[in-house]
């Protein structure tokens, strides 16, 4: 019953609205009938100096409108939503009340006996311009937080239809380590133990908005061992990781594309290729980078990963991080700071020690 009565609101609720401003324009439409029919009566061509007085505040109007809506597209949107500009936006401001009032000032022959008249009308004409830019401002943020869930929801639902694949994998693992295990093979058994760890974050962990950096760091751990078991030289990918221990939350899986790339195309068979993974985090800050040579693949572009990660930092940290890549010198170099400004999430110790390891 009540979602028959919601969607018959939803139905009726504009040609409500539309009956009811036709009502009050006709209400008033005939009381200003009244009012000029009484003040005008015989004197009709009196009448002229009142429209012009009246179309001359509704062009005041429209000039203020015009006015507004420039301040909300470019300085607004230029400085006013950016927290290191937002001085430059108030500068600004100031100085917008400044050519308002001047603009009065000039219209008004200069008269000093109206200053204050003309400095009541602009600060009234710089409210208005003011309000216009907050209720914008409030709009398009509102707008931005749905646009945000809406792709949230849309990955999470694509995450949830690729679930199947790694569970019949992490069944598939948990087979192998029980037949690798009296086999004595203990490098095989670790390398399956540490890919059913991998799968297992994926499943669990992967899903959540945020994880402690104890857990992602955990995760990296696992996957460059994996990593360095296949290649025949792992000392020529140098991997130094730091962690101070300070509590902080990350988007789980945010660094693994960028991992993925030094390993894909750092090491060559053909040639002795050095490869470079540097982290540290300290007191809730994140430097991360790699330098690896150039694959034929990265000439191209930086690949589907490195996309999703620069709209992940978009949307999660869009004014706390400075991703640089770049190709110089024969190398593909990628360089990360992130403010991981999130709460931590707490977590249980696991079995590896990620205070400083290298690799």
């Amino acid at each position: 019953m009540s979602n028959i009565s919601l969607k018959n609101d939803q139905k009726w609720a504009p040609l409500g609205f539309g009956a009811l401003f036709l009502a009050l324009a006709i209400f008033w439409g005939i009381q200003l009938h009244e009012s000029l029919t009484l003040q005008y009566a015989g004197e009709w061509d009196q009448l002229g100096g009142f429209l012009r007085w009246l179309m001359g505040y509704v062009f005041i109007l429209l000039g203020l409108t015009l006015i507004s809506w420039l301040n909300f597209k470019g300085p607004y949107q230029w400085w006013g939503i950016r927290s290191k500009a937002i001085w430059t936006y108030r500068s600004w401001a100031l100085l917008l009340f400044f050519f308002l009032y001047l603009f009065l000032h000039w219209t008004t022959g200069s008269q000093v006996d109206l200053v204050e008249e003309n400095l009541l009308v602009a600060m009234l004409a710089f409210a208005f311009v003011m309000g216009f830019t907050f209720v914008g401002g409030l709009i398009r943020s509102k707008n931005l937080h749905a646009k945000r869930l809406q792709q949230q929801t849309a990955t999470e639902l694509q995450a949830l239809r690729s679930q199947l694949n790694p569970h019949f994998l992490f069944n598939a693992l948990n087979t192998l380590y029980s037949h690798a295990v009296p086999l004595k093979d203990e490098s095989l058994a670790e390398r399956i133990q540490e890919l059913s760890g991998i799968l297992r974050f994926t499943l669990q962990q992967a899903q959540k908005e945020f994880v402690s950096i104890e857990e992602e760091l955990t995760f990296l751990h696992r996957y460059i061992g994996l990593q360095q078991a296949r290649i025949a030289e792992p000392e020529r990918v140098h991997i130094d990781i730091q962690w101070d221990q300070s509590e902080a939350s990350i988007p789980p899986l945010l660094l693994l594309p960028f991992v993925e790339n030094l390993f894909k195309y750092g090491i060559s068979p053909q040639k002795d290729t050095q490869a470079k993974l540097t982290l540290y985090i300290e007191d809730g800050k994140l430097n991360f980078s790699t330098v690896n040579p150039i694959g034929s693949a990265q000439q191209k572009g930086t690949g589907n990963g490195i996309e999703q990660v620069k709209r992940r930092l978009a949307l999660r940290y869009p004014d706390h991080h400075q991703l640089s890549i770049q190709q110089k010198d024969g190398q593909f170099i990628v360089q990360l700071r992130l403010e991981l400004n999130h709460p931590f999430v707490h977590s249980t110790h696991n079995d590896y020690d990620l205070t400083s390891h290298s690799y």
